[in-house]
Parts: structure tokens; C-alpha cells; sequence
């Protein structure tokens, strides 16, 4: 026989779902809120004065272990967080450090944010620096990238901006002081993706296109309702009598 069924998600996560009288039949759900990424009114905040600056290598990385949990766009939270040096922030304890940009999702299990990714090159720029700013329970996170430029490009014109995590809201924020690497080919996301990711889902700002702007902010988040992600049929046996 035909059978059909209207479902609309009205939860996170996932679910199963089976099929009754003569037959058996599951289907597996998942619902995952995906956030919006748009564009606010700009402002940058200095930390110039931390005293938390990483100087990486080409594809490196590095842990930042916050006091507290920062407040994620899908609803999670964490106090792990891997950033590297390609423009790109992991949240599930995966040292990625991909350098060749793709159209997202472009993974099947990975948690992450794309506010540049890139091959960016740390070596001939600056520090990526960290710093918390205020008190619990309105502490923030901020990573900014000082200085670095696209390996492609001369050092001499490096791109800096910058990234907040808060403990009390459910998203990102982030902040481009200056994408101008000299460069039509790399300059303002011409050759980077822009971008939220988790569980092979993603909300995709750009890729590879003139999207960004000097002294720009984007607000990852805002966005409370689930969409079905993954619809599976796990069984399928019907019996006849």
C-alpha cells in the first residue's frame, strides 16, 4: 500500500517513530534549529591589553578552556573551544584546521563557525588573541584574529576581526574590522565561506563571494524554529494475512 503523514517538528533533536497493526516500520527523525545570520549596526571591541595572544603556524590551532559555558546558536553549550588558524572555530572537540574553503555543510558530524575560513597564514601577521570581559553571569568570550594574512596575498595587508561568545545569550557575534587583504581574488570573502555548522546542517552566509565589508558585524542566531534535518525509513516489512 501508499502510505502518507504530515510531520512538522515542534522539538530538537532526534526521534522514532513506529509504524503499527501488520507491519513493522521505523522512521527516524531530526529536528535541529538552524540560526539566522544577518547584519547589525558595527562596533569592535579592543583587547589589545591581553596578555592571551597565540602566535601559530600555517594550519595550526590551539584549545581555549572558558570559566564558564558560552551559549551556542543550536541551543548547546560549551566551555571547549578549538580555533584555527584558517578562519575557523570548532565546538566538538575536533582539531580541524582544513585550509580549503567549501560550501557548507560541509561536514557530516562536525559542530563549527566559519567567520573566515580560508587559507589564512598567521606566520607573516599577527596573534589570534582571547580575553573574558565582565562578571559572571554576563561574562563574554572574544577571539579576535589581529593582524593575519590570506597566504596568497603580501603580508603588508592582513585582515583583523573578531569573534564573541556570550554566557548569556544563544548567539555570535562577530565583528570585521578590516578584510581588505589587497587583493580582489581574496579580499572581503571573494575566496571564503561564511557560515554555521552542526551536525551536517548548516546556515550559509557566503561562500566565495563578496559578502563583507569593512567595519561590518554579523549576529549568528535568533531563530527558534526546528527543521527536520534528517528523515530516515530504518525498516521496512510488511505482513500479509
Amino acid at each position: 500500500g501508499i502510505f502518507s503523514a504530515t510531520v512538522t517538528a515542534d522539538w530538537t533533536g532526534t526521534r522514532t517513530y513506529n509504524a503499527s497493526a501488520d507491519s513493522s516500520q521505523s522512521v527516524v527523525i531530526t529536528a535541529a534549529t538552524l540560526p539566522d545570520i544577518y547584519e547589525v549596526d558595527y562596533y569592535y571591541t579592543d583587547i589589545s591589553d591581553s596578555n592571551t595572544a597565540e602566535y601559530l603556524n600555517d594550519d595550526d590551532g590551539f584549545y581555549i578552556y572558558p570559566a564558564f559555558d558560552v551559549m551556542l546558536p543550536n541551543g548547546e553549550t560549551t566551555n571547549q573551544i578549538f580555533v584555527s588558524s584558517n578562519g575557523l572555530i570548532n565546538f566538538n572537540g575536533v582539531e580541524n584546521n582544513d585550509f580549503a574553503n567549501e560550501t557548507l555543510p560541509a561536514y557530516t558530524d562536525y559542530h563549527q563557525l566559519y567567520p573566515y575560513w580560508d587559507d589564512l597564514f598567521p606566520p607573516d601577521g599577527g596573534p589570534v588573541r582571547y580575553s573574558v570581559r565582565g562578571t559572571t553571569p554576563n561574562r563574554e568570550l572574544i577571539v579576535e584574529y589581529d593582524g593575519i594574512p590570506n597566504i596568497a596575498t603580501p603580508p603588508e595587508n592582513p585582515m583583523t576581526f573578531q569573534i564573541i561568545f556570550y554566557e548569556y545569550k544563544d548567539e555570535i557575534r562577530i565583528n570585521y574590522k578590516d578584510v581588505n587583504v589587497g587583493s580582489d581574488t581574496y579580499s572581503y570573502g571573494a575566496a571564503a565561506t561564511v557560515g554555521y555548522e552542526t551536525a551536517g546542517t548548516a546556515t550559509q552566509f557566503s561562500f566565495n563571494e563578496v559578502s563583507l565589508h569593512d567595519e561590518m558585524s554579523l549576529i549568528v542566531g535568533e531563530n527558534d524554529v526546528p527543521t527536520i534535518t534528517r528523515f530516515e525509513i530504518t525498516e521496512w516489512l510488511v505482513t500479509l494475512t
